[in-house]
């Protein structure tokens, strides 16, 4: 079975941007009062990771594009339906 395709790549980047938010946060980022992030504590530079979530999104964007056109970035998707099992 061929289990890589588009959405399972497009699944395997949000994992990939979970990780890069985590490690921000394990890396000693904290929320401030205000609604902002303090990283001067972090061990991993803020840029670095920032850049990482950029692209990653951007590759997800350009994902969507390739496979359903730029008409797919805002129509409604269709509903998930399992396929009947064969036996």
């Amino acid at each position: 079975m061929n289990f890589f395709n588009v959405n399972f790549l497009h699944n395997l980047l949000n994992l990939i941007l979970v990780v890069l938010g985590a490690a921000l946060i394990a890396s000693g980022c904290v929320a401030t009062a205000t609604g902002g992030f303090d990283c001067s504590a972090s061990w991993i530079p803020p840029q670095f990771t920032a850049i990482a979530i950029t692209i990653v999104a951007g590759l997800k964007i350009v994902l969507n594009i390739l496979r359903d056109g730029l008409s797919g970035l805002y129509k409604v998707q269709p509903p998930v339906v399992d396929k009947p099992v064969l036996k």
